[in-house]
């Protein structure tokens, strides 16, 4: 019986692919769990201007320095912890969509543009300015009508 193992270049071909194999398996598993979020989410700062009976109104009190087009951010609201998906404004632009009214001035999110949602007793509300570059709150305001 002729025992001869595998040539050596055959060896070393063979290994050489399975480290490339292995490595490419390791880099594309770490680089899935590494996520790249860019910069985080300009601040935009709400406060609150009316509460009549069936309104909430709210003002922009703070943004960003450099003004940015109203078009890169959305507005959702939350009804009793829910999606209200009809009053979800995306891209953000000046009118009412569902419940939610927003007033621009300018294109641009800056201060003394206004927000009101329109509301009803005993329900709980949450009014959120989401940067649609990254998906993540810019700013929320919550509240509960009673």
């Amino acid at each position: 019986m002729n025992s001869r193992g595998v040539s050596p270049v055959i060896a070393v071909v063979l290994m050489v692919a399975i480290t490339v194999v292995l490595a490419s398996v390791v880099y594309i598993t770490v680089s899935s769990l590494v996520s790249s979020t860019g910069s985080p989410p300009p601040m935009i700062f709400l406060s609150q201007i009316t509460s009549d009976p069936g309104t909430a109104a709210y003002e922009i009190t703070g943004a960003p320095e450099s003004t940015l087009a109203s078009r890169l951010f959305s507005v959702v609201l939350l009804v009793n912890g829910s999606l209200d998906e009809a009053s979800r404004i995306d891209p953000l632009e000046a009118g009412t969509v569902g419940n939610v009214t927003y007033v621009d001035y300018d294109g641009k999110l800056t201060k003394g543009d206004k927000f009101t949602v329109t509301v009803v007793p005993d329900t709980d509300y949450e009014l959120a300015v989401i940067w649609r570059a990254t998906g993540d709150k810019s700013f929320s305001v919550s509240w509960s009508e009673q």
